[in-house]
Protein backbone atom coordinates (compact mmCIF):
# COMPACT_ATOMS: atom_id res chain seq x y z
CA UNK A 1 0.00 0.00 0.00
CA UNK A 2 2.74 2.35 0.75
CA UNK A 3 4.26 1.84 -2.96
CA UNK A 4 1.65 2.68 -4.49
CA UNK A 5 1.28 6.38 -2.59
CA UNK A 6 4.68 7.01 -2.97
CA UNK A 7 4.12 6.09 -6.39
CA UNK A 8 0.96 8.02 -6.96
CA UNK A 9 2.51 11.33 -5.31
CA UNK A 10 5.74 10.95 -7.49
CA UNK A 11 3.55 10.70 -10.53
CA UNK A 12 1.09 14.21 -9.07
CA UNK A 13 4.11 16.11 -8.91
CA UNK A 14 6.47 15.35 -12.14
CA UNK A 15 7.82 18.50 -13.87
CA UNK A 16 7.43 17.04 -17.52
CA UNK A 17 4.97 15.75 -19.44
CA UNK A 18 5.10 13.45 -22.57
CA UNK A 19 4.25 14.36 -26.16
CA UNK A 20 3.17 11.76 -28.49
CA UNK A 21 2.22 12.39 -31.77
CA UNK A 22 1.41 9.01 -34.44
CA UNK A 23 0.11 8.55 -37.48
CA UNK A 24 0.34 5.07 -39.33
CA UNK A 25 3.93 3.84 -38.33
CA UNK A 26 5.59 7.63 -38.13
CA UNK A 27 5.36 8.39 -34.34
CA UNK A 28 6.67 10.88 -32.46
CA UNK A 29 7.56 10.97 -28.55
CA UNK A 30 9.07 14.72 -26.82
CA UNK A 31 9.00 15.76 -23.18
CA UNK A 32 7.87 19.28 -22.35
CA UNK A 33 9.25 20.96 -19.33
CA UNK A 34 6.30 22.11 -16.88
CA UNK A 35 8.92 24.74 -15.08
CA UNK A 36 7.50 28.48 -15.88
CA UNK A 37 11.42 29.55 -15.67
CA UNK A 38 12.80 26.81 -17.74
CA UNK A 39 14.51 28.67 -20.52
CA UNK A 40 13.90 25.66 -22.58
CA UNK A 41 10.32 25.04 -22.93
CA UNK A 42 11.15 21.27 -24.43
CA UNK A 43 13.37 18.87 -22.87
CA UNK A 44 16.15 17.54 -24.78
CA UNK A 45 14.20 13.90 -25.61
CA UNK A 46 13.21 13.56 -28.59
CA UNK A 47 12.62 10.07 -30.78
CA UNK A 48 11.29 9.48 -33.85
CA UNK A 49 10.31 6.29 -35.26
CA UNK A 50 8.91 5.30 -38.59
CA UNK A 51 9.00 1.44 -40.41
CA UNK A 52 11.79 -0.14 -38.02
CA UNK A 53 14.17 3.19 -37.81
CA UNK A 54 14.22 5.40 -34.82
CA UNK A 55 16.31 8.42 -34.48
CA UNK A 56 16.42 9.83 -31.18
CA UNK A 57 18.33 12.48 -28.63
CA UNK A 58 18.78 12.70 -25.03
CA UNK A 59 21.11 14.05 -22.86
CA UNK A 60 23.24 11.18 -22.77
CA UNK A 61 23.11 10.69 -26.53
CA UNK A 62 23.13 13.93 -28.31
CA UNK A 63 23.07 15.00 -32.21
CA UNK A 64 26.02 16.98 -32.32
CA UNK A 65 27.48 19.36 -35.24
CA UNK A 66 31.45 20.00 -36.18
CA UNK A 67 31.90 24.00 -37.40
CA UNK A 68 34.37 24.76 -39.65
CA UNK A 69 37.92 25.03 -38.89
CA UNK A 70 36.83 23.35 -35.64
CA UNK A 71 37.62 19.73 -34.72
CA UNK A 72 35.56 19.00 -31.61
CA UNK A 73 32.05 18.15 -31.95
CA UNK A 74 28.98 20.40 -29.83
CA UNK A 75 26.04 19.05 -28.68
CA UNK A 76 22.83 20.71 -29.72
CA UNK A 77 19.63 20.98 -27.75
CA UNK A 78 16.37 20.52 -28.84
CA UNK A 79 14.00 24.12 -28.45
CA UNK A 80 11.08 23.81 -30.49
CA UNK A 81 8.96 22.10 -32.97
CA UNK A 82 6.73 22.86 -35.36
CA UNK A 83 4.25 20.75 -36.87
CA UNK A 84 2.51 20.61 -40.18
CA UNK A 85 0.83 18.53 -42.12
CA UNK A 86 3.01 15.07 -43.23
CA UNK A 87 5.88 17.38 -42.24
CA UNK A 88 7.60 18.21 -38.56
CA UNK A 89 10.65 20.27 -38.14
CA UNK A 90 12.86 20.43 -34.96
CA UNK A 91 15.13 23.43 -34.13
CA UNK A 92 18.33 23.11 -32.44
CA UNK A 93 20.46 25.00 -30.70
CA UNK A 94 23.58 26.36 -32.92
CA UNK A 95 20.61 27.47 -35.63
CA UNK A 96 20.18 23.75 -36.99
CA UNK A 97 17.19 22.20 -37.84
CA UNK A 98 15.98 18.62 -39.04
CA UNK A 99 12.89 18.25 -40.75
CA UNK A 100 11.45 15.09 -40.97
CA UNK A 101 8.68 14.67 -44.01
CA UNK A 102 6.25 12.06 -45.46
CA UNK A 103 5.74 12.02 -49.10
CA UNK A 104 2.29 10.68 -48.72
CA UNK A 105 -0.60 9.50 -45.92
CA UNK A 106 -0.15 6.02 -46.36
CA UNK A 107 2.00 2.92 -44.63
CA UNK A 108 5.06 2.84 -47.63
CA UNK A 109 5.60 6.24 -48.06
CA UNK A 110 9.20 7.31 -48.04
CA UNK A 111 10.15 9.14 -45.03
CA UNK A 112 12.47 12.24 -46.14
CA UNK A 113 15.02 13.95 -43.31
CA UNK A 114 16.71 16.62 -44.30
CA UNK A 115 19.52 19.01 -42.29
CA UNK A 116 18.98 22.63 -42.45
CA UNK A 117 22.24 24.25 -41.03
CA UNK A 118 24.33 27.54 -41.20
CA UNK A 119 27.03 28.00 -44.29
CA UNK A 120 29.78 27.05 -41.06
CA UNK A 121 28.27 23.96 -39.87
CA UNK A 122 30.15 20.92 -42.20
CA UNK A 123 28.69 18.10 -40.58
CA UNK A 124 25.95 16.83 -38.34
CA UNK A 125 25.97 13.65 -36.16
CA UNK A 126 22.52 12.06 -35.68
CA UNK A 127 21.93 9.16 -33.13
CA UNK A 128 19.75 6.47 -34.96
CA UNK A 129 18.89 2.42 -34.26
CA UNK A 130 17.31 -0.05 -36.22
CA UNK A 131 14.43 -2.36 -34.90
CA UNK A 132 15.65 -5.97 -34.34
CA UNK A 133 13.43 -7.31 -37.20
CA UNK A 134 13.82 -4.65 -39.69
CA UNK A 135 15.02 -5.77 -43.10
CA UNK A 136 17.21 -3.46 -45.49
CA UNK A 137 16.59 -3.91 -49.34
Amino acid sequence: DIVIIIGIFILQFRTDSSILKKFGNFQITMAKSETENDPYPLQNKLEVSYNGISIHTNDQDSITIIKKDESVPRTIRLLEYIEDELQYTFHFTEDVSLVFMLAQDNLEAPLTIYADVPKDVTDVYVPFSFAYNMKIH
